[in-house]
């Protein structure tokens, strides 16, 4: 019953014996909210990426893709993501091995394609500012590791009804029927929101803490992932900074990690000076899931396309 709708099809990554957070290999799931933001079919490869293309046979002219969700193409299209769209304005295979995670996955990701015989030389390293500075060489945490996130499967306020709601929809197709049937009728969705069933909106309820320290291990970390190729690096910026009561800290944050990331010579595409110059940043993102639409893709493969044919033109 409401087969789109069963828990059993709903988007889930495994993890291997290597420690390895992957797709379901060879198969397909559904990837929807209730908000009715988004609602796409995900395919994943023999090898646990969704790509469609074989990356065994890939040669040392094509590009590959490493990072976590909004990488990944957190709902959307595989076909509207902004690897996918750069594979057409280049005109070259672009493969893509993002999975949810952090720069030690994206490390990880990219010895397991190797060692499955894919050829990396060109290399897109998506950072995600919300998700992927931490201390890497102290105690390796993320800088918001204490926030609550509505994304991603991040926890969510303990209230007992929305635990109800959370256990419902693990377990039966009837509950995501009815949670989206509530987010599409005004009034259930008042009283739902009245007695926290649901949240109200998206929330940036974490705040950062500036540290130079924290920078300046994520970009060694950086530097650990990209030494072996000719890099690019996709920086994603924080909603934070749009949204909340944080916004200077996490500003400071973002433009700190893109002077020091560009003083050591890296080609960075900062997404938020791009965003900013449209003038309405958060037209790009999804309002309650907080990751990119396709706009926001289409932006990001432009400006990678335009980053490596001047790349190419220089050297």
């Amino acid at each position: 019953m409401f087969p789109e709708f069963a828990p059993g099809g709903r988007l889930k990554f495994i993890t291997n014996e290597q420690g390895i957070k992957l797709g379901p290999k060879d198969s397909t799931m559904k990837q929807w909210n209730s908000k009715n933001e988004y609602n796409v079919e995900t395919k994943f490869n023999q090898h646990g990426f969704r790509d469609e293309k074989d990356f065994e046979k890939s040669k040392s002219s094509v590009f590959f893709v490493v990072g976590d969700s909004f990488s990944f193409g957190w709902g959307v299209e595989a076909s509207r993501r902004y690897s996918n769209l750069l594979e057409s304005l280049l005109s070259l295979p672009v493969f893509n091995i993002s999975i949810p995670g952090d720069m030690k996955d994206y490390k990880k990701l990219l010895q397991y394609a190797k060692d499955k015989g894919a050829t990396i030389k060109n290399l897109i390293v998506g950072i995600c500012m919300e998700n992927d500075l931490a201390f890497y060489e102290s105690s390796y945490h993320s800088m918001t590791q204490t926030s609550s996130r509505a994304r991603e499967g991040k926890k969510v306020k303990p209230y007992r009804l929305r635990k109800l709601r959370v256990w419902l929809m693990k377990n039966t197709s009837t509950c995501h029927l009815l949670s989206r049937y509530i987010q599409t009728n005004a009034l259930l969705r008042s009283i739902a929101i009245k007695f926290n069933f649901i949240s109200g909106s998206y929330e940036v309820n974490f705040k950062s803490q500036f540290s130079d320290k924290l920078i300046t291990e994520s970009i060694s970390q950086l530097e650990l992932i990209i030494e072996q190729y000719n890099a690019f690096i996709l920086v994603i910026p924080s909603r934070a900074i749009f949204i909340g009561d944080n916004k200077d800290i996490e500003r400071k944050i973002h433009e700190n990690f893109i002077k020091k990331c560009r003083d050591l010579n890296m080609n960075v595409i900062d997404m938020l000076n791009v965003f900013e110059k449209k003038g309405a940043p958060l037209q790009f993102y999804y309002p309650f899931d907080g990751h990119w639409n396709g706009d926001g893709h289409s932006l990001a493969a432009q400006n990678l396309n335009d980053a490596i044919l001047k790349n190419i033109t220089t050297n």
